[in-house]
């Protein structure tokens, strides 16, 4: 479990890290859907992405939602992720 949570943490530090850095978001949104079945917690990650408003983060979530079909559990930890924002 600690590996699992240390993963997700490490991946949202990436992703925010390469926003800042100016990557744009529609091409981390087609990386994070390739994530999508090696994350065992993507609502985590999304969580851990959103703990610091950025609008690039929003672009990215609002990327994300609509770049393809979500299981429902992975859309509302999406959708959740945009309302904190």
């Amino acid at each position: 479990m600690r590996d699992a949570g240390r993963l997700v943490l490490e991946r949202a530090r990436q992703i925010q890290e390469r926003l800042a850095q100016g990557e744009s978001p529609e091409e981390l949104a087609r990386e994070l859907a390739s994530w999508e079945e090696t994350l065992k917690d993507f609502p985590s990650f999304i969580d851990e992405l959103v703990k610091s408003p950025d609008p690039k983060v929003a672009h990215l979530l609002g990327t994300l939602l609509s770049s393809r079909s979500w299981d429902k559990g992975k859309a509302k930890a999406i959708k959740r992720g945009l309302f904190k924002l």
